[in-house]
């Protein structure tokens, strides 16, 4: 009947798309040059195979009559191991959120972020609103094993390995933040 064949057709086409978004996201894709990006409106699960496991984000948000919020929490699974331990982000040597979230003022993004998988790793890159009128923060951090650096904390983090100021001539808003911190380019706005 038309009706099931409609669906089948349905299941079928979000069948390929979902082993498409996990091609997209895989190591190779970097590798050839071409980041994968995943910006925090992509919600639900996504994943990357990592040397020793795969690291994977779960994008939500949270919304009710006054607050809108979108968040970001990762996890990584070692290879033979059916554990998946949170990954935080590591602000400082005692500030380690296992949760990312986005802030917004009205219908402005004060705060966004995104994962930028490249040949080299997965980073986490955040831009804000600063104090500065028209100024941006940008944070760069990398999902790196822990080593020496923390001893005693989790196996694997995302570590801050830059920061960087995007000015009013070069960024309009949050988004042009994002765009200009993976685009290597030194202006992001015509």
């Amino acid at each position: 009947d038309v009706c099931s064949s409609d669906l089948r057709g349905i299941f079928i086409a979000a069948l390929v798309a979902l082993t498409v978004q996990s091609a997209v996201l895989s190591a190779p894709a970097a590798a050839a040059g071409t980041p994968a990006v995943v910006r925090s409106t992509q919600q639900g699960l996504q994943q990357w195979s990592i040397d020793g496991g795969k690291l994977m984000l779960v994008n939500g948000s949270y919304q009710d009559t006054t607050t809108y919020k979108r968040s970001l929490t990762f996890y990584f699974r070692e290879a033979g191991n059916d554990a998946w331990n949170h990954v935080p982000i590591i602000e400082t040597e005692v500030d380690r959120p296992l949760t990312w979230f986005s802030e917004s003022q009205g219908e402005t993004t004060q705060a966004d972020a995104l994962v930028w998988q490249k040949a080299d790793g997965v980073y986490l890159v955040t831009a804000a609103v600063t104090s500065t009128p028209n100024e941006f923060r940008v944070l760069v951090y990398k999902f790196v094993e822990a080593g020496d650096d923390f001893p005693d904390g989790p196996g694997h983090l995302f570590k801050r390995v830059a920061e960087k100021k995007c000015p009013a001539h070069k960024c309009a808003s949050v988004e042009d933040a994002l765009k200009w911190a993976i685009s290597g380019e030194q202006s992001v706005r015509k």
